[in-house]
């Protein structure tokens, strides 16, 4: 989970939550990142064998910055408001 918030630059502090699922030797990963308005919100997912865990987390993360997460999260830096933000 934690692989899947470092390459999109989320921290503690960012609205991103993230899910891990373990099915028998696979893990199924969830991850949102939502406007602070909840206005908007990017969904990914993946599944994985357990041996490549860091790599599904880094799929999940570019999953999410490829559907538009890293507009909500530079808004979010930049102290935009939602409507502000660009939608790809």
């Amino acid at each position: 989970v934690q692989t899947c918030a470092l390459p999109i630059c989320g921290g503690c502090q960012m609205p991103i939550g993230a899910h891990a699922t373990l099915i028998g030797n696979l893990i199924e990963l969830n991850a949102i990142v939502i406007a602070l308005d909840g206005g908007r919100a990017v969904r990914a997912s993946a599944r994985g064998s357990v041996d490549r865990a860091d790599e599904l987390g880094v799929t999940v993360a570019d999953r999410l910055l490829a559907d538009g997460a890293s507009d909500i999260l530079a808004a979010i830096v930049q102290g935009r408001t939602p409507a502000e933000t660009p939608r790809p």
